[in-house]
């Protein structure tokens, strides 16, 4: 029997797919400091010397950790000569220019210093520290362009890839953005794709969701500047991804808010909210009724969710267990 061929993939650090660590132009590339403030009250800065990298930059390390990733988890660095990674890119690897463009994007990507409190601790699964670290640790780029480079990744980065802590993409998606240097919508695929997880769908504030991706100096504008870089931008970068069925998305609440949507799901956000309501409501009616037994009899409401507990199969086996505690503690007093 024939196996189904499977999608090519790349792994990226799970933490990471949150960074927007290039620039989404040339025009931006002199940015040197970036600072995103999460609602949650952590933080990402990001301090570039250099400015940032281009917006080719996405691109060089998706072909290095899809020809390397799996050396990853048994050394910390990948090898491979720019010749291979341009003409994976369909970038001319005989053009001194393209050759001259990769060592100065390299070189800003190695000179770049990232702080941040938002990487998940893989042992306590809490952001426990305050890391100070940058993406690459060293690099060897060989003079001659067709012989092997050698490029160490940080240990912050592996640690997260060791434990598991990982995203996978559509590498032929992504090979397709940075062929076309549309590295606006390749970074928000990997950030949608991180934050809906397995959710159905992924809700934020459509402000907050620029500052998210690196974009923060857009809701600073004028409206008439906004409006002009979300249709004639933004938005296109968008509609690229949601045209393969990654995702799709839509405007809410008088547009202040933007909702991306998993390819399963099969609702709007307003359906979603109807649901969540309706199902508060029945949960409330359903507290209230278990209160009100366990008020009447607490060594009853105690047998009847011990029952439950044992046929836990049954259609009817919701209980409250901070209701069933307090009883336990009426009982014993």
């Amino acid at each position: 029997m024939a196996k189904t061929p499977q999608t090519p993939s790349i792994f990226i650090e799970g933490n990471a797919c949150e960074f927007p660590m290039w620039s989404y132009s040339k025009q931006k590339s002199a940015v040197k400091e970036l600072k995103i403030n999460y609602p949650d009250g952590s933080f990402m800065e990001i301090t570039a010397a250099n400015g940032l990298p281009g917006p080719q930059f996405a691109g060089y390390l998706d072909v290095l950790l899809a020809h390397g990733q799996e050396d990853l988890f048994g050394q910390n660095y990948i090898e491979m000569s720019v010749y291979d990674i341009l003409k994976t890119l369909g970038k001319d690897p005989t053009h001194s220019g393209n050759y001259r463009k990769f060592r100065a994007d390299m070189k800003k990507c190695f000179n770049m210093s990232i702080v941040t409190d938002r990487f998940v601790n893989p042992k306590t699964g809490t952001r426990d520290f305050t890391e100070y670290f940058r993406i690459m640790d060293r690099m060897k780029i060989a003079h001659h362009r067709n012989k092997k480079s050698r490029f160490y990744f940080n240990e912050v980065f592996l640690e997260s890839i060791r434990a598991g802590y990982l995203k996978h993409l559509d590498y032929d998606f992504c090979l397709e953005l940075d062929q076309e240097n549309q590295s606006l919508a390749r970074f928000v695929y990997q950030h949608v794709s991180k934050r809906l997880g397995k959710n159905m769908y992924y809700i934020r504030n459509l402000d907050g969701f620029l500052t998210d991706i690196g974009l923060e100096n857009v809701t600073k504008k004028t409206l008439k500047y906004k409006n002009e870089y979300l249709k004639k931008t933004f938005y296109p970068a968008l509609d690229r991804i949601a045209e393969t069925s990654v995702f799709r998305y839509e405007l809410a609440d008088n547009k202040r808010n933007i909702v991306f949507y998993s390819p399963n799901a099969k609702k709007t956000i307003d359906e979603y909210r109807d649901k969540y309501r309706k199902d508060m409501i029945k949960k409330k009616a359903d507290r209230a009724m278990h209160e009100k037994f366990a008020a009447c009899d607490p060594s009853l409401y105690v047998k009847h969710v011990n029952i439950l507990k044992k046929n836990s199969d049954r259609k009817d086996s919701m209980y409250f267990d901070d209701i069933y505690q307090s009883c336990l503690m009426r009982i014993q007093n």
